[in-house]
């Protein structure tokens, strides 16, 4: 790998973890100044989904508070894996580099598979 694409993909994935990071810290703020330091263990705080597009779907009819933070911040940890696959994807595409494009692109249907079916 050279080291452009390193560092590309270094990028997307520590601005994904910090971002994710970020949302569930002001998450955890909202969620303690609604509780306190007690941890409520009901349904209010849980999304069950029978795939990842479902568990989206459930979160836009989510009122927002701690709950929905806490969902978009766990979102968009679950996506950060899957935009390093589109940026590889994309650079070996754009260098025409055939077999690390298929490779990544074989990687992308696997995901994006898993992400329906899970």
């Amino acid at each position: 790998m050279s080291q452009r694409l390193e560092s590309l993909i270094g990028l997307v994935l520590a601005t994904g973890v910090i971002l994710s990071l970020a949302i569930l810290v002001i998450a955890l703020g909202f969620y303690l100044a609604d509780t306190g330091p007690e941890i409520i263990l009901s349904d209010k705080y849980r999304v069950i989904s029978p795939n990842f597009f479902d568990y989206v779907k459930k979160l836009a009819s989510m009122s927002f508070g701690a709950s929905s933070l806490m969902a978009i911040g766990l979102i968009l940890l679950m996506l950060t894996p899957y935009a390093r696959i589109i940026a590889s994807f994309t650079y070996f595409a754009a260098r025409r580099d055939l077999k690390y494009t298929l490779i990544t692109a074989f990687v992308l249907v696997v995901l994006t598979i898993s992400l329906i079916t899970h």
